[in-house]
This record gives structure tokens, sequence and C-alpha cells, in this order.
């Protein structure tokens, strides 16, 4: 059985992965899932919004939630909805 192919979006995520893991030296990091889930969430709210030129119903169909809750997220991230 082959290796399974990785699509270009995870190619990025392992080789951001490997270079912070090399920057740690050796420590262990903390509450990885957590950063990881606020470091992407915070950069693919920012980007979608800019990207729907601030339209928070289109934002929330692109990203499959609901308004409601992309509203809360961008409250938490302290991202614009203006």
């Amino acid at each position: 059985m082959g290796k399974k192919k990785i699509k270009p979006f995870g190619r990025s995520i392992n080789r951001s992965l490997k270079r912070y893991f090399a920057d740690l030296k050796g420590t262990d990091p903390a509450d990885l899932h957590q950063q990881m889930t606020e470091e992407l969430e915070r950069h693919l709210f920012k980007f979608v919004m800019s990207h729907t030129d601030r339209n928070v119903s289109r934002s929330a169909k692109i990203l499959g939630i609901s308004r409601a809750t992309l509203r809360k997220k961008l409250r938490k991230y302290d991202i614009s909805q203006d």
C-alpha cells in the first residue's frame, strides 16, 4: 500500500510544524492544539472577511458556519465587522 498523498494545504501545515518544533530545540510546546486552533481561526476569519469586503453573511457561508458563530469568533479575535 502506498503512502497517503497529502494535499498542498497539508504540506504547508507540515512544513510550518516542522519549523516550529525545530525552533523549540527539543522543548515540548504546551497547549499546542489550542494554540494552533486559535491561530488558524484568527488568520482564516481575517482573510475571509477581507475577501468578502466584511460581508458577514457571505463569510459565514464560505466558512460553513452560522452568522452568529462567526460574529462570536470575530469578537473573540477582535476582528472588525465593519
